[in-house]
């Protein structure tokens, strides 16, 4: 493996090198380490593609070493002599190891943001075909943590900005979430305890806090408490989530499985759109009574009538029972 001293100019970054932040101070003690023991590991390089086509033939790309590279230009910018060049093992390695390469050297330092981890997970997707639990191997996360970490690149992009650094990652999915309400949600109002404000709009309450840096759990609470005043629980219902129901002029309802309106917050499920829950609570009620007179040949008694002889009365007791007039 030949090591050969490159001038600092002709060394290029790593093309799937997704951190795109140096912390200054680092960098500073980096350089006086290298200063006074020299660099105790050399960096990995390979030439650059469109060397000697585009560019120099002497342009190399860094597989890894980059807060290396970064310390040698500051000791150059410094005024120390003997760091115009930096030394650099010349290797062959294709476009996946120079990709995996990058990905180790983030992974030792632990220094990414949840956001570039995400973006170099898309890349390893997208760019080279690899699935969840492929890219979950090589991050050293369950196929499910590898789906939730893509799904925070779907926050807005100013969002994205203060991932890991004033929201935390929970904090984050939590505003995923609020993303993903309907605006009966987001306008309905809640109160919050502490410096967020009293009684007003989800929204309001939202862009307040995540401004000041909530944290997951004061998020959670805030959706929580317009998710209980705008969405009906879903615990009292009477139909199984998979149950078809006709509404009043012979149409299906859609169902409750898998509808992008049932939300599930502490453990509980809640339907977010009320329209659609009273409907259905209507069409329910209509196909029991139904159910109830071809049961026992008394016919259910039209709305508005006050004769109930000969009718069957439908009685919402503790257990939502039929009643005949005789008491059956």
């Amino acid at each position: 493996m030949p090591v050969k001293m490159i001038n600092l100019e002709l060394i290029k970054p790593n093309p799937y090198q997704t951190r795109d932040h140096e912390d200054p101070a680092h960098i500073k003690n980096l350089a006086m380490s290298i200063a006074e023991q020299t660099m105790l590991q050399i960096p990995s390089a390979r030439i650059h593609p469109d060397a000697g086509v585009s560019m120099d033939p002497d342009v190399v790309q860094l597989a890894f070493g980059h807060s290396r590279l970064a310390a040698y230009k500051f000791l150059r910018d410094t005024g120390n002599l003997g760091f115009e060049t930096m030394p650099l093992n010349l290797v062959e390695m294709d476009d996946l190891q120079m990709f995996e390469a990058a990905v180790a050297e983030n992974r030792e330092r632990k220094d990414l943001t949840p956001i570039e981890e995400a973006k170099a997970m898309l890349v390893y997707r997208d760019q080279f075909s690899k699935t969840s639990d492929e890219i979950g191997k090589l991050f050293h996360l369950s196929d499910s943590a590898v789906r939730g970490k893509l799904r925070l690149l779907d926050l807005p992009v100013e969002i994205q900005g203060m991932v890991g650094k004033t929201l935390t990652e929970g904090a984050a999915r939590e505003v995923l979430t609020y993303e993903s309400l309907p605006d009966t949600v987001k306008k309905a109002h809640v109160s919050s305890r502490g410096e967020f404000g009293s009684w007003q709009a989800l929204e309001k309450h939202m862009e307040y806090a995540i401004k000041n840096g909530a944290n997951q759990e004061e998020l959670s609470e805030l959706i929580a408490g317009a998710v209980r005043q705008a969405g009906r629980s879903m615990s009292d219902k009477k139909w199984k989530s998979a149950e078809e129901l006709l509404d009043a002029e012979g149409k299906k309802i859609r169902l409750c499985k898998g509808c992008e309106f049932l939300l599930q917050r502490d453990n509980k499920d809640y339907c977010l759109d009320s329209p659609c829950y009273e409907k259905k609570e209507r069409a329910w009620t209509v196909q029991y009574l139904s159910q109830a007179t071809l049961l026992c040949g008394t016919p259910v008694l039209e709305e508005g009538k006050e004769d109930y002889n000969g009718h069957t009365r439908f009685d919402w007791g503790n257990e939502g029972r039929l009643y005949a007039e005789d008491g059956r």
